[in-house]
């Protein structure tokens, strides 16, 4: 078993999960998951607040990684955390600032 880092590309797949990997190392299957919770975030204009959402993000103790300066992945630690970032993102979201996705499919 591994334990998996932060990915941009994944569903299903968060911060700590453990998981059962082929011999050319692709994630076949979660085999315990961690309990914690991701969350996509896209700038789609230049003029978007990144730096004042991330430190807000991390003032209610998300982690944060971006990718390119437009995309960035946030780890909640568990469900209640999951659902003030959310809070947090919607309202982000609905002033025009962002837009975000969860990391699960379902």
């Amino acid at each position: 078993m591994r334990s998996v880092a932060f990915r941009f590309s994944f569903y299903d797949l968060a911060l700590g999960d453990k998981v059962e990997a082929a011999a050319d190392l692709l994630v076949d299957r979660v085999t315990e998951p961690s309990g914690r919770f991701v969350f996509r975030v896209f700038f789609p204009q230049p003029h978007s607040p990144r730096e004042t959402t991330v430190s807000a993000l991390t003032a209610l103790g998300a982690l944060v990684e971006w990718s390119s300066p437009s995309l960035l992945a946030i780890d909640a630690t568990d469900e209640s955390h999951a659902r003030v970032v959310a809070s947090f993102l919607q309202q982000a979201e609905d002033n025009g600032h962002l837009m975000y996705e969860t990391g699960r499919s379902s």
